[in-house]
């Protein structure tokens, strides 16, 4: 597996602060989710089709 190119510190920040506030507001509806008594959560199976090259990058969008 190959890397062109150069990491950015400020996209990686960016990533870093987005990826953090996403998990607490999931780890939170994640919560209340569970304490509410008799809410069912509707769940899916969600399809895509995927144009990558290589069985790695799709394990890795997976």
């Amino acid at each position: 597996m190959t890397f062109a190119g150069r990491p950015h510190p400020l996209g990686l920040l960016r990533f870093a602060v987005r990826f953090f506030i996403d998990l607490i507001v999931a780890s939170v509806h994640l919560a209340w989710t569970a304490f509410r008594f008799r809410y069912r959560p509707r769940s899916a199976v969600i399809a895509a089709r995927l144009a990558v090259r290589s069985d790695l990058n799709l394990t890795l969008c997976g």
